[in-house]
């Protein structure tokens, strides 16, 4: 049995409410870092104080804090519903705040929380006024970046010296309340998490119509109940399921027993992705390079596509000081929980990747600290086993593949020949190149490949006769080669295409204007010829 009990996320039921707190918010940015001595908890000052959207990072709403990473405060009042009773209970649920967070209900702390990306809660029920009575929340939010947070900060050392902000990491470290806030109302004793495992009997799988005491399955949807001594029901939840099976062969991923090609131009952020992904062919995405909103899950769900849920745990380096190392990894397991208590019960959730491209000669200088490294893998992919009803892997730069591969389903493989080295090699050279690695690749560690990402940047517009860097004939050229590849070779199952659309970065000379240029959709989604391409090429 799988050892992770699935959180419930909010949603309304005959014994349960929630309440959007989304809107504009009051804000104001800590430049000095003394909201706490100069009482914010409390209430924020009239004076300083500017409306700001929630959810959104601050960073692209107000010029004025384009480049500022924390600390800020935001404030906002909320109602609690009149009729409360001792046999309910009052919850906040954030469903993403970068970096970390604090909690202030009423003037009092009412809990923290570190890490992007993912829910959390804080139970304020012993912390609400009276009935009838406006309630203060005020949060402080802190997007700074420290090389023990997951991702780190740090920089790029020499492959991008001197970027700004200092991340570790090729995404912008965007700041603030990024997802949906929620007040909810539930039973004080009441269902607390959700664990479903399905199995594949006889040939087809189909909708079950059993019934049991907890679980009913009807149409797709399972009702959790919690009952009292007397058989009453005290709690009720809803959650959408599928049934289907998966599984990794030495060639391949089995989705009920069938093998299945898994192809993407993946979404970082993703927006909406889903239905526009299904019609260009796609049928899967890695949430690279920290989990996506629940909202593009629902969407995964929705459209029966695959998705492999990777942890926040990019830009991890075991060159620090071994203080700093311990501390990052205990905040990475804690991230890895997290993530999986969020979608253990996603039917589109096919695999976890417990983090992105470890490895490298600066992250790993040593035989140490490749031991460290290789360890401290192990202790991740452990965690994601325990799970038990997925597969695991991890994104990895071929050239340094850990060993702790050896204990995951397959490889993901994140494959830029052509751009960050070899540059400018003709095409057909690259694909032998590329075809000679895989092969060897695959006899080494006997497991299916995924190539998790491929592409090269591409400024739309510039286009070149014979293909170029930079041009959109190049950037067409070379993904052809990655599925022309898939084809031919029956341990590729399949190719996640780096980017569905070009992304904010912090500031380096790679990367032009700002911008990562792989999306094969501009910024404001306007198609490259590489989108043309693939459409033809996964046409169905």
């Amino acid at each position: 049995m799988a050892d992770t009990w699935g959180t419930l996320r909010p949603s309304d039921s005959a014994h349960r409410r929630c309440t959007q707190l989304d809107g504009l918010w009051a804000f104001i940015a800590d430049h000095k870092d003394d909201g706490h001595a100069s009482g914010f908890c409390s209430g924020l000052p009239e004076s300083g104080r500017t409306p700001i959207a929630v959810p959104a990072s601050w960073n692209e709403q107000l010029p004025e804090l384009d480049s500022f990473l924390g600390p800020a405060w935001y404030e906002r009042t909320v109602w609690a519903p009149l009729g409360l009773t001792p046999r309910q209970r009052v919850c906040l649920r954030f469903g993403s705040v970068n970096y970390s967070c604090e909690v202030y209900f009423n003037g009092e702390r009412a809990g923290a929380h570190e890490g992007g990306h993912l829910p959390f809660e804080v139970d304020v029920t012993c912390l609400l006024r009276s009935s009838g009575e406006p309630n203060l929340l005020v949060l402080r939010v802190d997007g700074r970046l420290e090389p023990t947070h997951v991702p780190p900060g740090g920089g790029w050392g020499a492959m991008a010296p001197g970027c700004f902000p200092r991340a570790s990491f090729d995404f912008y470290p965007f700041c603030g309340v990024q997802r949906s806030v929620q007040l909810c109302v539930r039973p004080a004793s009441g269902l607390e998490g959700l664990k479903i495992e399905t199995r594949l009997e006889g040939l087809t799988a189909g909708a079950a119509s059993a019934a049991s005491v907890l679980m009913r399955c009807r149409c797709g949807t399972g009702v959790s109940r919690a009952l009292d001594a007397d058989g009453a029901p005290i709690d009720s939840y809803e959650q959408r399921l599928g049934l289907r099976t998966v599984e990794a062969s030495d060639d391949g991923l089995l989705l009920n027993g069938e093998p299945v090609s898994s192809r993407s131009t993946l979404p970082h952020p993703a927006r909406r992705f889903p239905a526009g992904g299904a019609r260009r062919g796609a049928n899967s995405y890695r949430t690279a390079h920290y989990p996506y909103s629940e909202v593009d899950l629902d969407l995964a769900d929705e459209h029966g596509l695959l998705v492999v849920s990777e942890s926040p745990c990019v830009g991890l380096s075991f060159a620090d000081a071994p203080a700093i190392v311990q501390q990052r990894q205990a905040q990475a397991t804690r991230a890895l929980a997290e993530l999986l208590a969020r979608d253990c019960c996603r039917t589109c959730v096919v695999a976890w990747s417990v983090c992105n491209e470890p490895g490298g000669p600066q992250s790993v200088p040593t035989a140490e600290a490749k031991r460290q490294q290789t360890e401290a893998l192990l202790e991740l992919v452990a965690l994601a086993r325990a799970e038990g009803t997925r597969l695991v892997t991890f994104a990895n730069i071929p050239e340094h593949c850990d060993e702790a591969n050896r204990a995951c389903d397959f490889l993901s493989l994140n494959e830029y020949v052509g751009w960050y080295y070899d540059v400018g090699k003709p095409l057909a050279e690259i694909g032998r190149q590329l075809e000679a690695k895989f092969v060897a690749l695959h006899a080494d560690f006997r497991k299916p490949i995924m190539v998790s990402e491929c592409g090269a940047d591409t400024l739309p517009g510039c286009h070149m006769m014979a293909p170029g860097l930079w041009s959109e004939e190049f950037q067409a050229g070379l993904l052809e080669v990655y599925t022309e590849l898939e084809r031919k070779l029956p341990f590729v199952f399949g190719v996640h295409v780096w980017n569905l659309a070009d992304f904010r970065t912090p500031q380096m000379h790679l990367r032009a204007a700002g911008l990562n240029h792989k999306g094969v959709f501009t910024r404001l989604r306007e198609p490259k010829l590489a989108a043309h391409m693939l459409r033809r090429a996964w046409r169905p």
